[in-house]
């Protein structure tokens, strides 16, 4: 197998993207917005998480660039940023949850 060669900036950029990955409830949310737009109650119900919790991961994953916020009525229905997102979120998926 050929190996990988990442140079110091993209090296931090991934690593910065595997931080956001690095907690439980986070990635769900991740995995649960690969799949589209969620609503905070969407989202609170996927991780099995209070509204308090699911409020502070989104606004982190918002500071970190990760997803982004769009009105629609009376609620915010949050998505992914970056469609590399989704593409990693699968390979993670199929590497460690198919079966």
């Amino acid at each position: 197998m050929k190996g990988v060669v990442l140079n110091k900036r993209k090296a931090k950029e991934v690593s910065e993207i595997f931080k956001s990955f690095s907690h439980p409830s986070r990635l769900l949310m991740l995995c649960k917005l690969s799949e589209g737009p969620s609503s905070v109650q969407e989202l609170q119900t996927a991780c099995g998480l209070e509204q308090a919790p699911t409020s502070q991961f989104l606004a982190r994953l918002r500071r970190e660039g990760r997803v982004t916020g769009e009105r629609s009525g009376n609620q915010v229905l949050y998505s992914l940023t970056d469609p590399r997102l989704v593409e990693l979120l699968r390979t993670l998926y199929r590497l460690y949850c198919e079966t």
